[in-house]
């Protein structure tokens, strides 16, 4: 992250109106992505995440992945 620092793109401005606006929601997003930056990382992240649930799901040491569903 330190590589990153004040190397970031985006208005500072509409960095405050948009968490004023999230202050003020009723419903706030729990996450809150700012930039495509972070968009990116999210995005990687997640299909990351995917890709070791789904060889999990094939692990021949597991039940039927349908049997591990309530």
């Amino acid at each position: 992250m330190s590589i990153r620092n004040s190397k970031q793109s985006g208005d500072p401005q509409k960095l405050v109106e948009e968490l004023v606006n999230l202050i003020n929601m009723r419903n706030p997003p729990v996450h809150l992505i700012l930039g495509p930056d972070s968009d990116k990382l999210i995005k990687d992240k997640k299909a990351k995440n995917m890709e070791e649930f789904e060889a999990y799901k094939k692990s021949p040491c597991l039940p039927t992945y349908k049997t591990l569903i309530y």
